[in-house]
C-alpha cells in the first residue's frame, strides 16, 4: 500500500456527542456517536438487504419490519463509543433493557453521521449516475 493509503487508514472516523443526556446525566460521562468503518457499513448494508427477503428473495414485509428493529439495535452497538472511542455496548442483547425511544433516537443518529439515510443513499445514486454519464458522454 503507498504512503498516502496508509496516511488515509490513520484518518480518525468522525465522532460527535451522542443525543443521550440521559446516559450522561446518570453516569457523569460523556457518549459518542462515531461513524461506520468500511467493513462496518458494508456489514450493516448487507443486513439490510437480506433482513427483509423471503427464501424466494422476495420482500416479505413482516421480516423487513423485525429487520429494521433488529438494524437499529445493531447500529446502535457498532457506534456508540466512549471517550476513548471503545464501544460501550459488546452485542445487541444489552440493549434488551434500555428505552426503545433512546434506542431509536441513537440509531437515527448514528444512521445521520455515518450517511445511510434515504437521501444519503439517492444523493450516492444520483452522483454516481451523473458520474457516468459525464464520462460515457
Amino acid at each position: 500500500m503507498s504512503q498516502i493509503g496508509d496516511s488515509v487508514k490513520r484518518l480518525p472516523l468522525k465522532r460527535e456527542i451522542a443525543e443521550c443526556d440521559e446516559w450522561a446525566t446518570a453516569t457523569g460521562k460523556a457518549f459518542f456517536i462515531q461513524e461506520l468503518s468500511g467493513e462496518e457499513r458494508l456489514e450493516y448494508e448487507r443486513k439490510q438487504l437480506e433482513g427483509g427477503l423471503d427464501a424466494k428473495g422476495e420482500l416479505d414485509k413482516r421480516k423487513f419490519v423485525n429487520s429494521m428493529k433488529s438494524l437499529r439495535q445493531d447500529i446502535v452497538v457498532q457506534s456508540l463509543v466512549d471517550e476513548h472511542g471503545e464501544p460501550v455496548f459488546d452485542d445487541v442483547s444489552d440493549l434488551e433493557s434500555v428505552s426503545g425511544e433512546i434506542v431509536t433516537r441513537l440509531a437515527d443518529q448514528a444512521m445521520k453521521v455515518s450517511r445511510l439515510l434515504p437521501d444519503d443513499l439517492e444523493d450516492a445514486v444520483g452522483n454516481s449516475e451523473e458520474g457516468q454519464t459525464a464520462a460515457t458522454g
